[in-house]
């Protein structure tokens, strides 16, 4: 808020009996005058200096936005060519799979290959939702259900690494969240258990 400088200027303060100026009034006016100005300037140095610190604020957000921005066109391209990569991989491996239908050493191999070709999917998956910039859409939905789809996407892989999941969470159970947004981290959460368990196990 600006700082009023108000200086009296009626002659009557000013001038003695005797018509002759009153120095000690002037220079009463004039200190007054002086740390009113004082006053005002050090006011306006601080509105300055708070409106820098402002605009000093805003030039870091709008730099951080240009950077997200062109981290998320990189990422976009990435996961277009990745996506692009894994489409045909994962044909020629379920053609491979059902020409070595009969080969059960050539099916484990398969099995693993399908493990890595899942997670490069969750992780293009990710990727392109980072860039989408989309905001969650909730709805209710039954938890045994999803995760129940999460192991199913990956049935072969968990069969092949010898993993067999407990799955421990009562019947009725229901969430209220982003179906696809929550389908990708408990993905996510289970491709990372399947690392950690080369000689498999129960999850």
């Amino acid at each position: 808020m600006m700082t009023e400088l108000k200086i009296s200027t009626d002659a009557s303060e000013l001038i003695g009996p005797d018509g002759q100026p009153n120095l000690v009034r002037l220079l009463e006016a004039w200190s007054t005058a002086t740390e009113r100005l004082q006053r005002t300037h050090e006011t306006l140095r601080e509105q300055v200096r708070r409106l820098s610190d402002e605009l000093e604020i805003k030039n870091r957000e709008l730099a951080r936005k240009n950077r997200l921005a062109d981290l998320g066109q990189l990422a976009s391209h990435v996961a277009h060519e990745l996506r692009n990569g894994l489409m045909p991989l994962t044909l020629y491996t379920s053609l491979l799979r059902r020409r070595l239908s009969d080969d059960d050493g050539s099916q484990d191999v398969l099995d693993k290959i399908e493990t890595g070709l899942t997670a490069l999917d969750a992780i293009v998956n990710d990727l392109l939702h980072f860039t989408s910039d989309r905001q969650p859409r909730k709805s209710l939905f039954d938890a045994r259900e999803l995760i129940g789809e999460v192991l199913d996407s990956i049935r072969p892989q968990l069969e092949a690494q010898g993993i067999y999941p407990a799955l421990d969470i009562p019947l009725g159970i229901r969430l209220h969240a982003d179906r696809s947004m929550l389908h990708r981290a408990i993905l996510n959460i289970v491709l990372n258990a399947l690392d950690a368990m080369p000689d498999g196990g129960e999850l």
